[in-house]
């Protein structure tokens, strides 16, 4: 039995799974910093004047036909403040996640006493959480936040590779 190939096979697995391990602690502990914000509808109501609708914070969206007279949103201004903290949100775990990944890749490529196995499961790590930042904001990124990212992403890529290679 060759022990090279089971030693290969017995560290890449450990960097995998402390990858996963850890990944899932960074998104963890974000979501514990920056919890989701919670929707709270409003008992249904309704109002059929357009001047009543407005006053009590609905959007009045007018009828078709001349026949149907429109409806009242009741829910239109809490709709938007929640879509705007929720937008926020999204927006604040991006950043953490996003630096925390760069920091774990820096980690990673920088810290030379750390063993080889420690090093590649933070650079992994790394990798990840910076993936799972970008997927959770990608939605709602501009498309120049998104060029940006992707730019990033592959500097980093890049030169850990580069570093990696060196050692």
């Amino acid at each position: 039995m060759n022990t090279n190939n089971t030693f290969s096979f017995v560290s890449v697995t450990y960097v995998g799974i402390l990858s996963i391990l850890a990944t899932i602690f960074c998104v963890t502990l974000v979501s514990l910093l920056f919890p989701r914000p919670v929707y709270s509808p409003l008992p249904p109501v309704f109002i059929e004047e357009q001047s009543l609708c407005e006053d009590s914070g609905g959007f009045w969206h007018e009828g078709f036909t001349p026949e149907d007279q429109g409806y009242c949103d009741t829910e239109y201004s809490i709709r938007v403040a929640f879509e705007e903290r929720e937008a926020r949100h999204k927006y604040l775990v991006f950043l953490t996640l996003s630096l925390l990944g760069i920091v774990l890749l820096v980690l990673g490529m920088v810290l030379k006493k750390l063993p080889t196995l420690f090093s590649s499961a933070l650079l992994w790590t790394g990798g990840i959480v910076f993936l799972v930042a970008t997927l959770g904001y990608w939605s709602d990124a501009h498309i120049w936040t998104r060029f940006a990212i992707v730019c990033i992403g592959l500097i980093f890529v890049i030169y850990g590779g580069y570093k990696k290679i060196q050692q």
